[in-house]
C-alpha cells in the first residue's frame, strides 16, 4: 500500500478559513492526496464531493490533511488502535476529511512514494498558483 503524509510546515490555510473545506470521497483518501472538490448538491450540506484530479489544472487542486483520527476498517465497522503503523495516515472512504487549498508561499512536505507521476506534475506545479 502506498502511504501519504503531509507536514504543513506554514501554509496560508492556517489563518484563512475560506482555504479550509471538509470533504467525502468514495474511496480511501491518503494524507497529502491532491483531490479536486464539486459541491455536494445538497442545500446547506457543507460537505464537499472529492474525487481525484480530472486534469493537471493546478488552480483546482487541494490537498488532503492527514487524519485526525487512525481507524482500521474490519468487516464493515470501523476500529481505532488496531494499527500500530505510523505511516497509516488514510481518510477512510465515505466519511468526511479536512482538505485546503495550497497557496503560493506555502510549504509542505508530503512523502512522494505515494504520488504518481501525473499527481507529482501537479504538485511541482503548485508554485504557479495565482500568479
Amino acid at each position: 500500500m502506498a502511504y501519504g503524509v503531509i507536514v504543513e510546515s506554514r501554509i496560508q490555510a492556517t489563518n484563512i478559513d475560506a482555504l479550509n473545506r471538509t470533504a467525502q470521497a468514495e474511496v480511501d483518501v491518503a494524507g497529502g492526496g491532491l483531490i479536486s472538490l464539486a459541491e455536494s448538491g445538497t442545500q446547506g450540506n457543507e460537505v464537499w464531493t472529492a474525487t481525484a484530479p480530472a486534469s493537471e489544472t493546478v488552480g483546482d487542486l487541494w490537498i488532503a490533511y492527514n487524519p485526525a483520527e487512525h481507524l482500521t476498517v474490519v468487516n464493515g465497522k470501523m476500529f481505532a488502535g488496531l494499527s500500530a503503523d505510523p505511516r497509516d495516515y488514510t481518510n477512510i472512504a465515505n466519511r468526511p476529511f479536512d482538505c485546503f487549498k495550497p497557496k503560493v508561499g506555502d510549504e509542505i512536505d508530503v512523502l512522494i512514494k505515494k504520488f504518481t507521476p501525473k499527481e507529482h506534475r501537479i504538485a511541482l506545479s503548485v508554485k504557479d498558483i495565482n500568479k
